[in-house]
């Protein structure tokens, strides 16, 4: 394919892309197939000879669109929603086009440098703390691919830092007995990625107990640290829930700050799904306390209209991530060391994409204002269907919903709740996707909108549900 022939087959992807999103809602949510079936459709091995574009399409349509779910349908109530928006893709466009990889800041000077300044934009809109900035003496942010990853990080991160001291401080411990005393701390609220990340770390885990709003309990966290350090162990980390996968359960920052502050621990919030709200002043006390936390998560590709993957992490500490894991070969270095921004440590691997370009244009093309009324309206949906849901006679919400999440089921009665799942699940026309609060023994259904449902989709959904509900 050369320049020319891209030109022409381009727009028809960009048509075909168009025409998809116009007619989604037309599609069912979920697919019609069972496991395997791909390997019936497609040959099993690659073609000796090149294939056109149009044969490639037709057996994209004829093979993998039907096995595909459609996370943008406006019926997709499931899991947490991924963002979708034309600037967006525009941007990803781009990134893809010029095809850079941002080992280090010379591979590509503004890969780095544009990553840098849009965390500063976000991060002074959304009016984290200066010392989360670029610009404060030691503080910044990075783009990653997930929520997971950044929690691997600053563990990583820490666990380092902490083997260093303890070994500056006693020689004769070696690496594995200092792992052996460190803890981390979170909820049954937490992603199930803390837990594997602490698994990835060798990392010892503490659950501590939640309260009546099934955040987590301070005194009990209090209570934890402190037996733990009458053990010996070494208290490495606290991580909490800023909107929790489950719940959307959102911990109290300053109560555990406090206490992270007075045992020397760091504190690490996991906002994947939630911390897209601050950019709203309305939502932002839900943060009261940030001040005391020392990495922040969140990802952009959920509410904040950019593709996945754009998870965005900030440390008050860079200079650690940096120290941790700096590994320098002649081959990556370059005039202006030591005066520049290096990415590459602040995670796993060392090839970087340009994610913050697709970044920058949505900051560009819609604006702090439409990316407010975007999560403004996400919220508003959410709020219709608990109060459809409160005026029911069948249904009751459990959970608190301070964002766009909606937990509910049917009054009292975890199998009819099951069982009702299970019918929704029959209807490809919706999903829908289930948890449990075990504390509580409380089986539920969770319901969150995307960014393309409407009132409409949620008032038909929620009749939808009822129905299927009065059939139990």
């Amino acid at each position: 394919m050369d320049p020319e022939q891209f030109r022409i087959q381009g727009k028809q992807m960009v048509d075909f892309i168009a025409d998809y999103m116009t007619n989604i809602s037309k599609l069912d949510v979920l697919p019609s197939v069972q496991p395997g079936y791909l390997k019936n459709l497609l040959p099993d091995s690659a073609p000796e000879n090149n294939i056109n574009f149009d044969d490639v399409m037709k057996h994209f349509n004829q093979a993998i669109m039907p096995g595909m779910t459609h996370w943008h349908h406006p019926n997709f109530y499931a899991f947490y929603p991924t963002a979708f928006s034309f600037p967006s893709l525009l941007g990803s466009m781009l990134s893809d086009g010029i095809a850079c990889i941002g080992l280090n800041w010379q591979a590509s000077p503004a890969c780095t440098e544009l990553e840098v300044l849009v965390l500063d934009w976000l991060a002074k809109s959304m009016k984290m703390p200066e010392f989360f900035l670029s610009s404060s003496e030691n503080g910044g942010g990075t783009i990653l691919s997930s929520a997971s990853e950044a929690t691997l990080m600053v563990l990583l991160v820490e666990r380092n830092i902490m083997i260093k001291k303890i070994q500056e401080e006693n020689s004769e411990i070696t690496e594995g007995n200092a792992l052996d005393r460190m803890v981390v701390y979170f909820t049954k609220q937490a992603h199930s990625s803390v837990e594997r990340a602490c698994a990835l770390s060798l990392l010892k885990f503490r659950i501590i107990e939640t309260d009546s709003n099934e955040s987590m309990n301070a005194e009990d966290l209090s209570k934890a640290l402190l037996e733990d350090k009458e053990k010996n162990l070494i208290p490495l980390m606290v991580i909490t829930s800023f909107g929790s996968t489950s719940l959307c359960v959102f911990d109290n920052l300053y109560d555990i700050g406090t206490i992270c502050k007075e045992y020397g621990v760091k504190f690490h919030v996991d906002a994947a799904y939630a911390g897209s709200s601050l950019i709203c002043p309305e939502y932002q006390y839900l943060a009261r306390g940030i001040e005391f936390v020392n990495s922040f998560c969140f990802n952009a590709h959920k509410m904040l209209k950019t593709h996945f993957d754009c998870s965005v992490l900030w440390t008050d500490n860079r200079r650690s991530a940096v120290e941790a894991f700096s590994v320098n070969p002649l081959y990556l270095a370059h005039d202006f060391e030591g005066v520049t921004t290096e990415l590459r440590h602040w995670q796993v691997p060392l090839g970087r994409r340009f994610r913050a370009l697709k970044l920058w244009f949505v900051l560009n093309m819609f604006g702090i204002q439409n990316l407010q009324q975007g999560i403004r309206q996400h919220v508003k949906l959410a709020i219709l269907f608990a109060d459809k849901v409160n005026h029911s006679d069948l249904f009751e919400v459990v959970n608190r919903v301070d964002f766009g999440l909606v937990c509910f089921r049917i009054k009292n009665d975890n199998e009819k709740t099951r069982q009702l799942h299970n019918q929704l699940k029959l209807d490809h026309s919706i999903f829908l996707s289930p948890s449990i609060l075990e504390k509580k023994d409380v089986f539920f259904i969770r319901f969150v909108c995307g960014c393309f449902s409407t009132e409409k989709d949620v008032l038909e959904t929620f009749d939808k549900i009822n129905a299927a509900a009065m059939k139990l």
